[in-house]
């Protein structure tokens, strides 16, 4: 199992990746499906819990990596973790290394929906994160040809 953890003010969502749901392939629309979950806790007086499995693509994850690695480059711009399945997602938006970000964990059926928008974040705690999802799309890379 392999996690990266996106953290500002109060805030910390956690994604988990524990394996390739179909291993023996190596490339095809279903070779980059990978197993795990997503956990966000906010803080702050009170404290509000997520927790959900979920089903990510690898080139997702690396998508936002790659976004996440120039936002630290630039100090400027955006990184967004998009989910297929509309399930989590995260955007950081960062202006002269502040900036904000916006999360959520959400539930279809019924539906139920953990999100924050608008919270603190910068640099110094997305230092880490670029560190976590390096090792974790290392350790699930991108299959074949990805998805567009």
């Amino acid at each position: 199992m392999r996690e990266a953890v996106i953290s500002s003010d109060g805030v910390r969502l956690v994604l988990r990746v524990m394996a390739y749901e179909r291993p023996t392939l190596g490339t095809g629309a279903d070779a980059n499906w990978v197993t795990g979950e997503a956990e966000m806790t906010i803080s702050g007086g009170d404290v509000f819990r997520a927790h959900r499995g979920v089903a990510f693509r690898a080139e997702q994850l690396a998508r936002f990596r790659d976004d996440l690695r120039r936002l630290l480059a630039d100090l400027e711009g955006e990184a967004i973790l998009d989910h297929m399945e509309d399930e989590v997602g995260c955007t950081i938006r960062l202006r002269k290394g502040t900036g904000e970000l916006d999360a959520f964990i959400r539930q279809h059926v019924p539906f139920v929906e953990l999100r924050v928008h608008g919270v603190p974040t910068d640099q110094s705690y997305l230092q880490e994160t670029l560190r976590q999802l390096d090792a974790l799309v290392a350790e699930f890379p991108v299959k074949g040809v990805a998805l567009g």
